[in-house]
């Protein structure tokens, strides 16, 4: 009867731990559009199955997933509320497009983004800071680490360090951020949202990679 005993329970411990293998997730993956997956190479042959619909489309292969997030500042914050509540202790890595600011970056250019702010924001008639959203940093410094992704990445040997800054605005001229801000050297939607959830949750780990697709003029 002990023997018997101790074989179910290495059998459900067994179990568990497949279990605990099969559906452990090291690493999300956010775009905001289905198709930017595509501007990188896995080191691997990645074949992903969808496994849910709603309230994001979701992903998986393995111990990774990839989260169709949206576009926009709103989408963006509210993707990464959904990350933090369900995979707290994973890598994330943000993957998506950006305009260019700076006439030295090509189409396609991997950028990393080291820091991101809300170029936009106006609440300076209430006494802080152009740019800043009230009570937080203007500034959001992300933990970019390449360590963390380049086995599962291509990582180009010419991946420039960046400033980005985001808005709800595709930006046409240039100077409208830059007056603003002249060190912002890339421009898109989400970044600043995903970093604003990420410091307010102390997320640890989020990686991201912006590629170019435009410049405005």
């Amino acid at each position: 009867m002990l023997i018997l005993l101790l074989s179910l329970i290495i059998v459900i411990l067994l179990f568990l731990v497949l279990y605990y293998a099969y559906t452990k997730i090291d690493y999300v993956i956010i775009n905001a559009i289905d198709t930017e997956i595509e501007l990188v190479k896995f080191k691997q042959d990645v074949k992903w199955d969808l496994i849910q619909s709603e309230p994001f489309k979701i992903y998986k292969f393995r111990n990774m997933i990839r989260i169709i997030g949206g576009v926009g500042i709103a989408n963006g914050a509210r993707c990464m509320e959904y990350i933090s509540q369900n995979f707290p202790h994973a890598h994330i890595i943000v993957i998506g497009t950006c305009g260019s600011l700076r006439r030295d970056l090509k189409i396609k250019q991997m950028c990393l983004v080291e820091k991101a702010l809300f170029w936009n924001a106006d609440y300076t008639g209430a006494g802080f800071e152009l740019g800043q959203i009230p009570f937080e940093p203007l500034y959001f410094n992300l933990n970019s680490d390449l360590k963390h992704i380049q086995s599962l990445i291509h990582i180009d040997a010419n991946i420039v360090h960046v400033v980005e800054g985001s808005a709800d605005v595709f930006v046409m001229r240039r100077d409208d951020v830059l007056v603003r801000f002249p060190d912002v050297e890339i421009v898109n939607d989400e970044t600043a949202s995903y970093a604003l959830v990420a410091y307010k949750n102390n997320i640890k780990h989020l990686t991201v990679l912006q590629f170019v697709s435009d410049y405005p003029s």
